[in-house]
């Protein structure tokens, strides 16, 4: 995608696809996992169920114990 606003995000969460936020390397990519969802929330207007599902999904996806 070449603009912010483009990610299909909303379409995925209504199908029910499980996704997650993530950044590359903080001191490469000039951001942070807190700068995304917060991006997230601005841009792609999701509400705070759908950004919990995601972090939800994110810890899920991860290597966390």
């Amino acid at each position: 995608v070449s603009e912010l606003g483009q990610p299909p995000i909303r379409r995925i969460l209504d199908a029910g696809v499980p996704i997650t936020l993530a950044t590359d390397n903080p001191t490469v990519s000039a951001t942070s996992l807190s700068a995304e969802y917060l991006l997230a929330i601005e841009q792609l207007d999701l509400a705070q169920e759908e950004v919990d599902s995601l972090i939800a999904t994110g810890r899920t996806a991860s290597f966390v114990t």
